[in-house]
């Protein structure tokens, strides 16, 4: 039996396959960082940082297969492999700490939360040939074999498999639902709640209220500050206990996850034609609409869905639409459905013109409480009568929300008067 350890190999192509390359910190980073060092990768998010572990076995044998004695040694040696990793890099950093007469209490100043993630492979060679070893986990694999730290939740580490941990980076696509999975998943182990598998767990997040009350949390915080009537009527059914809310929750999360993949699609296509035509859309931006919440997504995509609704009136002037994030309070959204018309003020060419003075007017109707992001989207439909299809098109435009004082609000109303003169 050999261990393999090559994180820039499978592993980076994990990575580069998926939403984490975005995310992902370069050495640089990582050395200048105060935090935890000597990790496999690290990726900043938005609202946490992931430290991950990686661990390689090959099991060499001369028959095509492995009997369950020696697959159960191969998977428990790997566990408490990267279990031995974790706490020696983690009591490094407690000891630096100690030395300059600082604890470690987590997240005590307001800094971001940091989930610590460890990842096996098993493979069989046979015959210079490799085979992956198809395994899984579940409560009961560290409740009985390989017994996890849980006294701090806040640096347990969590350990999937890499099929398990593939399936999730593909099921969730977003940092916003794949770091609450973290948390969900971190929070099963602390409480020693019984799973059965990780892949298991998946499904019951993705139908559990507790993925759902996060989007009523915020949508209950527009409704205080006035930019939202109502808690959406779907998602009272599922805070509910009532008869049929887990086929409603199941439902509702194949619909989240269709919207989810189009949207990633909106974004990719985006960012692709801004590239070939020489205007790289900074990554910043792009870090924010690739980490949109699933349920962010679907109301997004939803409103584009409906283009297919609306009056003929509508189309030819334009029209537009709002929408919040649903996982970082403070974003919001201006959708700007692009008028056939070229000579309204709706149209794509004027809207592309103007995009500046139509965010600070945006930033200027949003000072209570003051936004944090801005974001115009502009969705242009294009249809292929030969194929039946339609094809959606779209245009990002940011700004940070900033706090507007009564000159700033002056100025701008100069300004706009003197281009409405000269027009």
């Amino acid at each position: 039996m050999t261990n393999i350890h090559d994180p820039q190999s499978q592993w980076q192509a994990l990575i580069q396959r998926s939403f984490l390359s975005l995310y992902q910190a370069t050495d640089v980073e990582v050395e200048g960082s105060a935090e935890f060092q000597g990790y496999d990768f690290t990726f900043e998010f938005e609202e946490a940082t992931l430290y991950l572990l990686v661990c390689d076995q090959t099991i060499h044998s001369d028959v095509l297969g492995v009997d369950k004695l020696r697959f159960d040694a191969a998977r428990k040696e790997m566990v408490n492999q990267l279990i031995k990793r974790h706490s020696q890099l983690y009591q490094k950093r407690i000891n630096q700490l100690a030395s300059n007469n600082v604890s470690l209490v987590a997240n005590s100043d307001g800094s971001k939360p940091h989930y610590f993630v460890g990842i096996t492979s098993l493979s069989l060679s046979h015959e210079q040939k490799s085979y992956v070893i198809e395994h899984q986990f579940g409560s009961q694999f560290f409740a009985e074999q390989c017994v996890l730290d849980l006294d701090d939740a806040h640096k347990v580490l969590q350990i999937f498999s890499l099929a398990d941990f593939t399936g999730l980076l593909e099921t969730l696509a977003t940092p916003s639902d794949f770091l609450a999975f973290l948390q969900f998943h971190r929070d099963k182990l602390v409480s020693m709640t019984p799973f059965h598998n990780e892949k298991a767990l998946l499904a019951q997040f993705l139908c559990s209220k507790s993925y759902y009350q996060r989007v009523i949390n915020v949508q209950q915080k527009l409704i205080d500050i006035g930019l939202l009537e109502q808690i959406e009527p779907r998602l009272v059914e599922l805070s509910q206990s009532q008869s049929g809310a887990a086929k409603k929750a199941e439902a509702l999360s194949a619909h989240l996850l269709k919207n989810s993949k189009m949207w990633y699609t909106l974004v990719n296509g985006l960012t692709k034609r801004r590239f070939s035509q020489g205007d790289i859309l900074p990554i910043e931006q792009v870090q924010k609409l690739i980490g949109e919440s699933m349920y962010t997504r679907t109301c997004i995509m939803e409103e584009i869905m409906d283009y297919a609704h609306v009056s003929s009136e509508e189309r030819q002037q334009g029209y537009v639409r709002h929408q919040h994030s649903y996982n970082a309070f403070g974003r919001h959204y201006m959708l700007v459905f692009y008028a056939q018309d070229a000579a309204s003020p709706l149209s794509a060419e004027a809207v592309r013109a103007n995009h500046q003075d139509m965010l600070f007017e945006l930033n200027s109707q949003l000072q209570s409480p003051t936004m944090t992001d801005l974001f115009i989207l502009g969705f242009g439909f294009n249809h292929h009568d030969d194929k039946g299809q339609t094809e959606v098109r779209m245009d990002a435009f940011y700004q940070a929300g900033s706090v507007v004082t009564a000159n700033m609000q002056r100025l701008y109303d100069q300004i706009a008067e003197l281009k409405a003169a000269n027009k």
